[in-house]
């Protein structure tokens, strides 16, 4: 493929920037003269701050320490998150990240209600040496427990030295929870990976927006189209950026004209539009918590042109862009030098995506993905109680229960529901749980104990019931609230299909 002609621009563009700004000082007026002189004295009494503290505080503080809490004293009156001081080995680190270079185990982590499971082992790691399957939970790393804790967070204590071990806590369907210790490793992974969900649709999973990504997707794209893919699912849950330029490409695939993304700088601002080499697929897109920055980048630009639907939660909201510029000590300064904003004058800087249809449950965006890209399909649960697995839309979903109580079967309530499109509600005032689905409005009265439909009293026993704090609806209940097509119980399966 050839280089897209809008690299060339916004390359061009940024280069024109910083030619243009020596040229304005030739000439020098009495105002600029005086503003000089007062970032000299400025510059002159931070220096003398810093050699008086140096020679004569009594601390006897080292250099460097002092210069490194002079650029953070600079940094912190920002009140930018994004702007940062790295040493040479710390700014390699961060590189490494968006590369997908670390020292670590080898598992792609996922997220749910109850905290982080295995949510792919990569091949010849660690991770596949010892054992770890996907659904796995990790509850606890080193002792420290992984629940309620950031995904950033949970990843780092998963990364580390190479060579050091890391004792995981795994909770596994079916068996007693063990600890296992596994030594971390260099790892390098790919920017994405790609597979086909079915027989017409692709998924492509972006873990970075490295420096091969671009490359990297091309490729993946290219193999999918050869394999007859009518449609495709893009997932970029769980990543948080990396290069805005591989960004703009991926998003420059599936557009044909129109503006991909205005950049508004201190003194410059600049505007990249499509080329006309676009390709048509029917397109979705996966976003979470987590999805920030290149990921926002995509997806909005995307949304905002009406060329992809948006589903999952709200995305984690970084609307800015960030330079690097090396210092004469070696280190590296990053800080923020813009912000982006999409074709319709919006930007996520602070508020995020929001997604066109909000699933609460993570293990449902992919099936719910599908039955945006094919909603003649219908909607359908599956659960082989037999072989312990449960299907929604003839996807594989991990860790999911029913239960037998009093007789009745029971499903998970918010997953059942939103797995058909409906969205739980909690009022705490009364205490109820209320759903929606078609001309059906059903609530249940937790301190009560019942259900009704479109204000009318259901009869059952024990309709509903709340265990762990996961709220659990009968199977009758179910049949009452949703009227599906089809309800099934043989006792090996269970079956809801609705269109």
């Amino acid at each position: 493929m050839h280089k897209r002609s809008w690299q060339k621009r916004f390359t061009a563009g940024a280069l024109a920037f910083s030619l243009a700004v020596p040229a304005a000082v030739l000439g020098m007026p009495a105002a600029v003269l005086a503003q000089e002189q007062s970032q000299n004295k400025n510059q002159s009494t931070l220096f003398q701050v810093f050699e008086t503290l140096r020679d004569l505080h009594w601390s006897n503080v080292d250099e460097d320490t002092l210069l490194r809490g002079a650029v953070q004293g600079m940094l912190d009156v920002l009140n930018d998150p994004y702007s940062e001081y790295f040493t040479p080995e710390e700014y390699k680190q961060f590189v490494d990240a968006i590369n997908q270079s670390y020292a670590g185990i080898g598992i792609r982590l996922g997220q749910d209600d109850n905290g982080y499971l295995v949510e792919e082992v990569f091949a010849s790691t660690p991770a596949e040496s010892a054992g770890l399957k996907k659904g796995d939970r990790i509850v606890s790393v080193d002792n420290k427990t992984t629940k309620g804790q950031q995904l950033d967070v949970v990843t780092g204590w998963l990364r580390g030295k190479e060579g050091t071990p890391v004792t995981l806590q795994i909770e596994r369907t079916g068996q007693t929870p063990f600890s296992v210790t596994i030594t971390r490793q260099a790892i390098k992974l790919p920017n994405l990976t790609s597979s086909m969900l079915d027989a017409e649709t692709g998924y492509i999973r972006l873990l970075s927006f490295g420096e091969t990504a671009g490359d990297e997707f091309d490729l993946a794209l290219a193999d999918l189209q050869r394999k007859g893919v009518k449609s495709l699912v893009l997932d970029v849950r769980g990543n948080g950026g990396g290069l805005m330029d591989v960004s703009l490409h991926i998003a420059d695939r599936f557009l044909k004209s129109g503006l991909i993304v205005h950049a508004k700088e201190r003194n410059y601002e600049h505007r990249v539009s499509a080329d006309s080499e676009g390709v048509d697929l029917p397109l979705t897109i996966l976003i979470d918590g987590d999805s920030a920055s290149a990921s926002e980048l995509l997806a909005g630009t995307l949304q905002a042109h009406k060329r992809a639907k948006l589903i999952g939660q709200r995305s984690f909201g970084k609307g800015v862009m960030q330079a690097g510029k090396e210092l004469e000590n070696g280190s590296i300064l990053k800080f923020t030098i813009g912000q982006f904003y999409f074709v319709d004058g919006t930007s996520p800087q602070g508020s995020g995506l929001k997604p066109d249809l909000s699933v609460h449950v993570r293990e449902l965006q992919v099936p719910f993905a599908l039955q945006v890209l094919h909603p003649e399909r219908g909607k359908s649960v599956r659960f082989d109680l037999a072989k312990n697995k449960t299907y929604v839309n003839e996807i594989e979903i991990t860790n999911l229960k029913t239960i037998q109580k009093n007789g009745k079967y029971y499903v998970p309530l918010r997953f059942i529901l939103e797995a058909f499109g409906s969205e739980v509600m909690w009022n705490p005032t009364d205490q109820s749980i209320s759903f929606k689905y078609k001309d059906r409005l059903a609530k249940l009265s937790v301190p009560a104990g019942t259900m009704t439909v479109n204000d009318q009293p259901v009869q059952r026993t024990v309709p509903f019931f709340i265990e762990n704090g996961v709220s659990y609806l009968s199977l009758e209940a179910l049949q009452d609230a949703l009227l599906p097509d089809t309800l099934q119980n043989t006792g090996a399966l269970i079956q809801i299909q609705d269109q």
